[in-house]
């Protein structure tokens, strides 16, 4: 699912909130959205009077959140095999 699609999910099902923020409330008013090739829903920058940056902030945090991270816990690797530079 992309990012901004899970934003969506998530707002319309109610499962997260925003606080009231006249930034960010301008710049979701100022959004509209296209279809691209596949499509696929996006902001449509060339579309918009005003900014959005706030919006696709929010949708791309959302979207960073659901990553599945690495375990980075195994250190002996590194320790073992480390990174010289300059030598």
């Amino acid at each position: 699912m992309a990012w901004f699609e899970l934003t969506e999910t998530l707002l319309t099902a109610q499962s997260i909130q925003t606080k009231a923020n006249p930034v960010l409330r301008w710049t979701a008013a100022s959004a509209v959205l296209d279809a691209d090739q596949k499509d696929s829903r996006i902001f449509a920058k060339r579309k918009i009077p005003g900014r959005i940056d706030g919006v696709v902030a929010v949708a791309m945090s959302i979207g960073a959140s659901e990553l599945q991270l690495a375990d980075v816990s195994d250190h002996d690797g590194f320790l073992n095999r480390p990174i010289m530079v300059g030598v």
